[in-house]
């Protein structure tokens, strides 16, 4: 069983999966086996009494989703797709949670709260009119400020978003004032965790933000 293991991860390498994404399938199939503890075949029956099983552990759809994903692609790697499961049915919600929103004067607080750092403002202010995520910063340089729109690369996908001619000017003033137009690098970036420890955020800031990560879903 550890060769056929270690055959998918060497497929999984090769189909140019990434490393998380790998680890994660592994560990999924290793989970599947210690729980099966047979050295016969897997049959049909052993697998949807593990989905059986599974719905019982408290999981969330979309993390049992992922489970029968990694699965799938198992047997599908060693041509036994008879044992392929069907992924559970949920009604998706069209909105988010409006308890995790910001409302417009929490925004506005939140804002007025970092004008002593322009860096800071700007990054949220990127945030909130493009709608990208913090990670996704890093896609916002001076060449798409002057474009006015970024290539947003993540997980496996790319998207086209536009930047606000406003919100272009304010980012553009930013770079050549603190002389920020090279190529690729982001003018708003924080390179690290490292460096965000010496920029904390404003208290008023850090309650709201707190707060929002404090409710329920």
């Amino acid at each position: 069983m550890n060769n056929k293991i270690n055959e998918f991860e060497m497929y999984l390498i090769k189909e140019e999966r990434s490393k998380n994404t790998i680890d994660k399938y592994l560990r999924d199939v290793k989970r599947f086996f210690e729980w099966h503890g047979k050295e016969e075949l897997v049959t049909k029956e052993d697998l949807l009494d593990y989905k059986d099983y599974l719905k019982t552990s408290n999981y969330k759809i979309l993390t049992l989703n992922s489970i029968i994903s990694s699965l799938n692609t198992y047997f599908k790697f060693i041509k036994n797709e008879g044992l392929k499961l069907r992924i559970i049915k949920y009604q998706k919600s069209l909105f988010g949670s409006k308890e995790k929103e910001l409302t417009a004067n929490e925004y506005k607080s939140l804002y007025n709260a970092c004008q002593d750092n322009i860096k800071l403002r700007l990054m949220i202010e990127t945030i909130v009119k493009t709608g990208i995520r913090v990670s996704e910063l890093k896609f916002i340089t001076y060449e798409s400020v002057k474009q006015g729109k970024a290539e947003i690369y993540n997980k496996g996908k790319t998207r086209t978003i536009l930047i606000p001619r406003k919100l272009c000017i304010k980012l553009l003033d930013f770079c050549r004032g603190k002389h920020l137009m090279h190529r690729g690098e982001c003018p708003i970036r924080r390179a690290n965790a490292q460096q965000c420890r010496g920029e904390h955020l404003p208290e008023p800031a850090f309650n709201i933000v707190g707060a929002k990560l404090r409710e329920p879903v």
